[in-house]
């Protein structure tokens, strides 16, 4: 036994400890130079020079022509959680700097040799401050510019363990590249100087954002105009601005990606998607959009430390933030005219001696108001012609089958071709998306069952069917979990007679494929699955009616060009077209 007065529990030494603590802030040479930057901003700094040798290792030196710090802030800016940017609980609740912790330069200095240079401009002579790990402090007056310089040398010297699992110098420049050009873009008032050796990596002016968007993301001056999309949008209290690039501009990867809050530098897998999601069907699989954006919300409805290095935040009400943003990029590319013109319906009548454009507005249902274009449904158009010329009889129908899945209709530019099927997956999928993001239930589009269908089920897929009860309900399934085994009293509407336990498994297997939760991309991803389920097949009958509907609501749907997989639901071919094959 163990006598009670031995004991292997000690106090850290204060330099290990913070050698330790040093390690969730500073990572790589990047984290240093994001760090020195938030610094450099949040002291009003509008130029801010940065040097680096050997990516940073050997040195990184910070020149800021900020407000600079007093003798005694520099002595206090190297301890751990000194800090002049919050005082109370309240103020990190609101946090409306950059830095705010107290840890950058503690955590700097303890794993590097660190000078600091500052003189405001109040004072007469600066501060020199020098640190070595585990030695005493030198501090000490000198001439100096107003403003602060930072010095870092040999990162990680005195932690040989941490240096070797630094990348090549290429790799790890390159992070501090993408670091300088995150902080260029969100701040384009400010002048920012790159320099690596003797080279000038970046060197950009004061400007407006399509300027530095430019000059930063290596996009040609003439392009600016036709290429980056002014965002400029306000809704439940969230501002969101800044410039979202054509599909011209798309790339393979998403290093031309960049989201802001508050002026910090982001990382939001939810709103990242929004914004992709705004380009459905504008972009080929594989390629990711261009976007420069900036989100403001009120800070109390914002946690930004949730994360050592403060680029993810955690927001008040997710699903609203996430609308938000994607309601603005969509509006950027319908002023934009982004989105290709949908086909118009030909006016009846040739005789005509004024033109549609002349009849009273279009009611407003017939609109869709969160649509990229504002499709006007064929019926609507033949509604408002037969008001011009006074006819009360109905028409003969405006679409005609082609072949077992094909409907064709007569329009402006020549023939309409709709794929029937893929069609209705596109209409079922977005009411299917309205239901379950609204949870109105009183719209589910169930059919019941007349006799109850067993259900055999795993115990892993018992459980989840107990975990997404409300949204398998918002589908149009209702089921009884009393029964053993469970079993169906209801489908949604279109799932054929004998498929219902297997579209109910199929539905199970892709929530766990998609690793057993429910986000918004999860969501999409199920409500395509039911949808392509759900919709009508080639064999089945459809009279003119139900293929007629089935075109009208799929010119309401706010991406009609392609089904939820990304298949083309119509083309067109033109009057040249047709004139060139006969």
């Amino acid at each position: 036994m163990v006598p009670i007065h031995d004991t292997t529990i000690a106090i850290l030494p204060v330099h290990l400890a913070n050698q330790i603590a040093a390690g969730e802030v500073v990572q790589r040479p990047a984290s240093v130079v994001k760090e020195l930057l938030e610094n450099a901003l949040d002291a009003g700094a509008t130029s801010i020079t940065v040097i680096v040798q050997q990516a940073g290792s050997k040195l990184i030196h910070v020149m800021d022509n900020g407000k600079g710090m007093h003798r005694s802030d520099v002595e206090l800016s190297i301890v751990r959680h000194a800090t002049s940017k919050i005082a109370t609980e309240d103020d990190l609740h609101a946090i409306r700097t950059l830095g705010f912790r107290g840890e950058a330069l503690a955590s700097i200095a303890a794993v590097a040799e660190v000078e600091i240079r500052s003189r405001r401009a109040v004072d007469d002579v600066g501060t020199i401050l020098i640190s070595h790990p585990g030695r005493e402090v030198v501090v000490r007056h000198q001439a100096l510019e107003v403003g602060t310089q930072v010095v870092v040398r040999q990162l990680f010297a005195s932690v040989p363990a941490r240096r070797k699992f630094l990348k090549s110098d290429a790799t790890e420049l390159r992070h501090i590249i993408d670091a300088v050009q995150r902080a260029a873009l969100a701040r384009p008032d400010v002048r920012w100087l790159l320099k690596s050796e003797s080279s000038t990596i970046l060197d950009v002016a004061p400007a407006d954002l399509p300027q530095r968007s430019a000059a930063v993301l290596s996009i040609e001056r003439s392009e600016v105009a036709s290429s980056l999309h002014e965002v400029s949008f306000s809704s439940s209290g969230i501002v969101v601005e800044g410039l979202v690039g054509a599909p011209s501009l798309a790339r393979t990867t998403r290093s031309s990606q960049y989201l802001f809050l508050h002026g910090r530098p982001i990382v939001s897998r939810s709103l990242s998607h929004a914004i992709a999601s705004a380009y459905e069907a504008l972009l080929p699989t594989g390629m990711h959009p261009l976007y420069v954006l900036h989100v403001s919300i009120d800070p109390h409805r914002v946690d930004v430390n949730v994360h050592p290095q403060k680029h993810e935040v955690k927001f008040d009400n997710e699903q609203q933030v996430y609308q938000v943003v994607e309601q603005s990029v969509r509006a950027a590319l319908q002023q934009s005219a982004v989105v290709p013109r949908m086909p118009q319906f030909q006016q009846i009548h040739p005789a005509a001696s004024r033109s549609i454009s002349s009849l009273p507005a279009l009611p407003t249902a017939a609109r869709t108001p969160s649509t990229l274009r504002d499709p006007v449904s064929p019926m609507v158009v033949r509604e408002q012609v037969d008001l011009l010329f006074g006819r009360t009889q109905p028409e003969p129908a405006r679409v005609f089958a082609i072949g077992s899945d094909l409907v064709g209709s007569v329009v402006q530019d020549g023939v309409m071709i709709v794929h029937v099927r893929r069609a209705h997956e596109r209409v079922l999928y977005e009411r299917m998306m309205e239901r379950m993001t609204e949870r109105d239930s009183a719209h589910t589009g169930s059919q019941a069952l007349m006799f109850p269908v067993p259900v055999q089920l795993s115990a892993t897929e018992r459980q989840q069917l107990e975990e997404l009860r409300d949204a398998l309900e918002q589908m149009g399934y209702r089921f009884s979990l009393d029964t053993t085994p469970p079993s169906l009293t209801a489908v949604p509407q279109g799932i054929p007679g004998g498929a219902e336990q297997e579209s109910l498994k199929a539905l199970l297997e892709e929530v766990d494929h998609l690793g057993g939760s429910l986000g918004e991309q999860q969501l999409e991803r199920l409500a395509a699955l039911a949808a392509s389920q759900q919709a009508v097949r080639s064999n089945q009958p459809r009279s003119t009616a139900v293929l007629q509907q089935i075109v009208d609501d799929l010119f309401t749907c706010s991406v009609p060009q392609v089904t939820p997989g990304g298949e083309p639901t119509y083309t067109l071919l033109t009057f040249d077209e047709l004139y060139q094959r006969l």
